[in-house]
């Protein structure tokens, strides 16, 4: 049997007065994802 994980990065959105704070958050945590079609593929899934 063969078991893959697969994660989320979630980061909250910082919001302060309407306006976005720490925006550097979303896009460190957001390039992660750009890895995971390929990661899956490799693994014959």
């Amino acid at each position: 049997m063969k078991i893959h994980f697969f994660w989320h990065m979630h980061q909250p959105l910082y919001l302060k007065d309407d306006i976005i704070d720490m925006p550097w958050v979303f896009l460190h945590a957001i390039k992660d994802y750009f890895d995971m079609p390929y990661l899956i593929e490799k693994t014959d899934t």
